[in-house]
């Protein structure tokens, strides 16, 4: 059966046609032999009790007489039936009178019980034989019993010459079904397959045009009539895609010629304004200056990722990504990786470790910006979404495969959000009030470029307590020189005081390579029982200025070396400026080598001025926050910050504010929300409100208003318009 369910039509129709037939052959004929064998057995058994009954009439006078001959002879006439094998005259005292026996057959095959027998004519089927027991009686008085014993052999041998002539006629008749059955079948399977046929080559050729041909007017018919309306809505249906997909790619060029044109005309001004930044902080500027041009440099440098993001994948689009490939010195690669991200580590505070294996060649071949993309968007995400603890890349190389994963200690991403986060323009969190900014695109953007590189980017895992993002692509060794790490040693004992994930457990395996003695610890009180045992004492920024100040005043040994692990803009006390090295992270290999050379660089820390005036501002972008509070300061006003809805109803509860810049969309609660809470419970008391926000759409707008605040400004938003607004208010 399971065969016949994937046999052709034509062949399923013969089949279930000579299945039938010959079931029903096989009903009738096994009928018909079973009745012709019983009738023969009862025409035998008949016929072997009228022979009986004869015998016994004819022995009367030959057992009154006690004549044997003629007994005998009467007996001996059984000969001529060759079924018979056995005949016996028993006397009235049931003894044997006389006897005809054939071959194989004795004497002892006469010995009968006959008490059962005397009264009434009877037989009996002993195996393939027949018994047959005939009384005899003169004047009803008992004279004596006649038995025969026949074989049915006979009618065995008739039966299976009967079953020959049953099977050849079968198989006559089965051939002639066959022959009915391939001819009528093809009434049912020739519309059936040039159906089939005709769906074949639409599907290889994609022509909705062919019809099928109609044969008849039965179910059959009505099937090729269904199927030649549907492919008429599919015609029709296909050419209205065709047309429209014709429409969408020409649209699809003309937005992709209009970013690419759009690339130059915003790139180009945008660089400009960066670079001449940078010259005007080159120059000689107060540390106020200073610190509005590198917050201005920061937004530059922010727009113009988002810029080049975009574009970048608007130029994918259009004429597909290419490579330049050339050699590249990993040590240096890796390190300009490392220090690109020092102030957003800073800002965080948050470290950042890069493990090489030792088989990763000092040069490979690969497109160096693009391998830089994909870095970038890993580590940049990592940092993003980390609070506390840091980010761990590995990297290893074998068989022209360069494979990076980059773990972090942050919240994971959502099981229902992994699956979109490589598409474009998608986050793990697009709510109004998602924690994190961006436009979606990194990761979309380094999946194309794995591609295109003949490798590919996932998530590996992805839990409360941090994610493991992994990369492999495809990069061929320019030379067979293995990568040369720095030469040092150092033959007294370091101290570390740092956290074990990630800055600890990459300094242990530094210091084990090279066999450092040292002594790791993340209490304070062991590293303070530990200073007379040590000739270095390393000090994570993570455990502050506090902790390294008393570890040094607790200190006897005058050799005894300090190195502040610190973020960059960190600035030790004047009082520490002569007894602590400064090693600034993002801590490599490299730099790590310049401790134990005796070679260290300092960086100084932006002063942060005194305020006097207050005023609540709240928005969720740092940058943003600091430059309206600088911008506010300088007209007097003391001005008081909040990060999210959250801080900003906190801060109201706490302080009585005459007015508050509310920023719509950040995380844990928005603005909206955040002032529908100020007015509900402070009522009366409540600040004025004015809305600040990027969002420009109407309804963004009605909903400030509705939640009851006063004005609506949107980014980005010139100082000077900035302060007539506020002043504006602040007069009312």
């Amino acid at each position: 059966m399971l065969r016949l369910k994937d046999a052709s039509i034509k062949t399923k129709l013969t089949s279930i046609i000579l299945l039938i037939s010959g079931f029903c052959m096989i009903m009738v004929l096994s009928i018909f032999v079973y009745i012709n064998q019983v009738d023969k057995q009862e025409s035998t058994i008949d016929s072997i009790s009228v022979l009986a009954k004869l015998i016994g009439n004819r022995s009367v006078a030959a057992l009154t007489f006690n004549d044997k001959e003629v007994a005998e002879a009467n007996l001996e006439s059984l000969k001529s039936h060759p079924s018979i094998i056995l005949s016996c005259l028993f006397d009235a005292s049931d003894h044997l009178f006389v006897s005809y026996i054939a071959s194989h057959n004795s004497l002892e095959d006469c010995q009968f019980n006959l008490l059962q027998h005397e009264s009434i004519s009877s037989f009996e089927i002993e195996g393939d034989d027949l018994l047959v027991y005939e009384p005899i009686f003169n004047d009803d008085e008992y004279q004596g019993t006649v038995l025969i014993r026949a074989s049915f052999i006979v009618v065995q041998e008739y039966l299976i010459r009967y079953l020959l002539v049953a099977l050849f006629t079968g198989l006559a008749v089965s051939m002639l079904a066959f022959i009915f059955a391939s001819r009528l079948q093809s009434v049912i399977s020739t519309p059936l397959i040039k159906l089939t046929q005709v769906a074949k080559s639409i599907a290889e050729n994609n022509d909705y045009s062919v019809r099928a041909e109609k044969t008849g007017k039965d179910e059959v018919g009505d099937l090729v009539d269904t199927f030649n309306s549907m492919l008429m809505t599919i015609e029709d249906q296909s050419e209205a895609l065709k047309n429209t997909t014709k429409k969408a790619n020409e649209a699809n060029e003309v937005k992709s010629q209009f970013l690419a044109n759009m690339s130059h005309e915003l790139r180009t001004p945008i660089n400009g304004v960066l670079g001449m930044n940078q010259l005007l902080l080159g120059t000689q500027l107060s540390r106020e200056q200073k610190e509005y041009a590198m917050l201005a440099d920061k937004s530059g440098n922010v727009l113009l990722d988002t810029v080049n993001q975009i574009l970048d994948l608007a130029s994918i689009e259009s004429t597909g990504l290419s490579l330049n490939t050339e050699v590249v010195d990993m040590k240096i690669f890796l390190d300009d990786i490392g220090r690109l991200f020092s102030s957003q580590l800073a800002r965080q505070k948050l470290d950042l470790v890069i493990y090489i294996l030792d088989e990763v060649p000092n040069e490979l071949v690969f497109d160096p910006i693009r391998m830089r993309q994909i870095f970038i968007n890993l580590i940049s995400n990592a940092i993003k979404f980390t609070s506390n603890g840091g980010v761990s890349v590995n990297i290893r190389w074998s068989n022209e495969r360069l494979q990076v994963s980059v773990e972090d200690t942050g919240m994971g991403i959502p099981e229902e959000a992994q699956a979109r986060i490589f598409e474009s323009f998608q986050q793990a969190d697009n709510s109004s009030t998602r924690a994190f900014g961006g436009t979606g695109l990194g990761l979309s953007i380094s999946q194309e470029i794995c591609d295109a590189m003949q490798g590919s980017i996932m998530i590996e895992r992805s839990t409360e307590v941090g994610s493991v993002f992994t990369f492999d692509v495809k990069v061929a060794r320019a030379s067979d020189a293995i990568m040369q790490r720095p030469d040092y040693h150092y033959d007294g004992k370091v101290l570390l005081l740092a956290e074990s994930f990630p800055l600890g457990k990459w300094l242990e395996k530094a210091f084990i390579a090279r066999k450092i003695s040292y002594q790791m610890t993340n209490n304070m009180q062991d590293a303070l029982n530990s200073l007379e045992c040590v000739s270095m004492v390393m000090v994570d920024a993570k455990f502050g200025l506090k902790n390294l100040t008393k570890l040094v005043q607790e200190n006897k040994n005058a050799n005894t070396r300090f190195v502040w692990l610190g973020w960059v803009g960190d600035e030790i006390p004047a009082t520490l400026k002569n007894k602590v090295e400064v090693l600034y992270k993002t801590i490599t290999t490299n730099s790590l080598s310049t401790v134990f050379k005796k070679q260290a660089i300092d960086f100084p820390l932006l002063e942060k001025e005194e305020l006097t005036f207050r005023l609540l501002v709240v928005d969720d972008n740092i940058i943003n926050l600091t430059a309206m509070k600088s911008q506010l300061q300088k007209s007097g006003l003391t001005i008081d910050t909040a990060i999210n809805g959250l801080e900003a109803v906190k801060a109201c509860r706490e302080q009585r504010y005459d007015l508050v810049l509310m920023d719509i969309q950040m995380p844990e609660m928005d603005g909206v929300e955040a002032t529908r809470l100020i007015r509900l419970e402070l009522q009366e008391n409540a600040p004025t409100i004015i809305a600040v926000s990027a969002h420009v759409m109407e309804e963004y707008v009605e909903k400030a208003y509705d939640a009851g605040m006063v004005d609506y400004l949107c980014k980005p938003i010139k100082e000077k318009k900035l302060l007539q607004k506020v002043r504006q208010y602040l007069e009312a």
